[in-house]
């Protein structure tokens, strides 16, 4: 597993990307948007000419994740603010990156489960605790294709030394976080041992 990150540009440049992506991206609606999709797309390409991969084709299932044909690797992509943010693995993953502010701390009824919600009462979470907890369950579910899409209430995050543990009902899974630049980024996977901390700069 890598970890990659890359400042986002204000003229992302796209003639070298893979041009049906190009294309999907040129309809987003709002500038910001199509820039940060560039630039995640990017350093997707950098990352994989490290692995010696040149030409890639993307596709997405049902749920929207993307995935690479005839490829055996796995990806996720997210991207907040100043930064996009790449993770490719052999494995299953989801990533989210989020910039530490208050925004968290606005709607913590709806993402906190009612046990965190009931420790936040006591303890009052920081920003960073609470950015860090909505970036858990972010890449978390992206991991299993369910994106905004899943309740974020109903997933219990339990803190432990160097990792987070998701549980899901019966379903558990893993995460790593890490703070750079005032941003949290948070790789998720079902297995702990599938989680590296090699982190790259572009």
């Amino acid at each position: 597993m890598v970890i990659g990150l890359k400042k986002i540009t204000e003229n992302e440049y796209t003639d070298d990307l893979n041009q049906a992506e190009v294309k999907r991206i040129s309809t987003y609606g709002s500038l910001k948007r199509r820039l940060e999709a560039y630039s995640s797309l990017r350093l997707l390409k950098l990352m994989l000419r490290e692995k010696g991969i040149t030409d890639f084709e993307i596709e997405r299932c049902k749920s929207g994740k993307p995935y690479l044909i005839n490829i055996d690797l796995f990806f996720n992509l997210s991207h907040s603010f100043e930064y996009s943010s790449c993770v490719i693995a052999s494995v299953e993953v989801g990533i989210d990156i989020e910039k530490i502010s208050s925004k968290a701390n606005k709607i913590t009824s709806r993402f906190l489960h009612p046990d965190e919600l009931k420790n936040h009462t006591l303890k009052h979470f920081s920003d960073e605790e609470l950015t860090t907890i909505w970036t858990v369950k972010e890449a978390y579910s992206k991991l299993i294709s369910r994106g905004l899409t899943k309740r974020f209430n109903s997933l219990k995050v339990i803190k432990h030394d160097g990792y987070y543990e998701i549980v899901d009902g019966t379903d558990k899974c893993f995460a790593k976080s890490f703070k750079y630049d005032n941003y949290i980024v948070t790789v998720s996977a079902y297995k702990l041992t599938d989680i590296t901390n090699e982190i790259k700069i572009y």
